[in-house]
């Protein structure tokens, strides 16, 4: 099955998008900080921009940024800020497991 990748602006995330990242940092996150909740998640800014990973219907990847503005005394920019990414734990197991290639 192939990899199907998407960017997502925050507001516009559905909800098998939600649904799909809540599994995905509740299986990360949750022992630590509690059942995942969009807006913040996990005490950091909430995200302006979703890259969503998806394997048929599961959401296996996740990087997420918010758009932060950094002002001077003339102007102001806006740059990306605050970035995270979040792998299926099984996914990041079997590639270690797997052995170089050569």
């Amino acid at each position: 099955m192939s990899l199907s990748i998407r960017v997502v602006a925050h507001d516009e995330l559905n909800r098998n998008d939600l649904a799909g990242l809540r599994k995905l940092f509740d299986a990360e996150y949750r022992s630590e900080y509690g059942d995942w909740h969009p807006d913040p998640p996990y005490g950091y800014a909430p995200h302006d921009v979703h890259v969503i990973v998806g394997k048929g219907a599961t959401i296996v990847r996740h990087v997420g940024w918010a758009r932060r503005s950094i002002g001077t005394s003339r102007s102001s920019n806006t740059e990306v800020g605050v970035q995270a990414g979040t792998v299926v734990r099984r996914r990041r197991i079997s590639r270690c497991l797997r052995p170089p290639a050569r």
